[in-house]
């Protein structure tokens, strides 16, 4: 997550909404470990946006090589798809 997100992610999600799909939920990707607002970045895309997060991926170097899943709720997830499959 950088400084920049928060309106990147607001618009992604008019433009979701914009084509009649469903936000299910979104994933904070740090990538800047020295980011000096991080937490209220996530707390305010966690007001704003119309989905829950799902997963936070810490700052990782060399992420490629690493095993990723693990940073998903995938109760959160699984719940969501639920919902969405009997509402879409």
């Amino acid at each position: 997550i950088q400084e920049g997100c928060i309106n990147h992610a607001l618009l992604t999600a008019q433009a979701i909404a914009n084509d009649g799909l469903p936000l299910i939920g979104w994933v904070a990707n740090r990538i800047n470990p020295g980011l000096a607002h991080y937490a209220e970045i996530i707390d305010v895309l966690g007001k704003k946006l119309p989905a829950p997060l799902i997963g936070e991926l810490p700052y990782l170097p060399r992420a490629e090589q690493r095993e990723l899943g693990q940073y998903i709720r995938l109760a959160m997830l699984r719940s969501v798809l639920a919902v969405d499959r009997v509402t879409v």
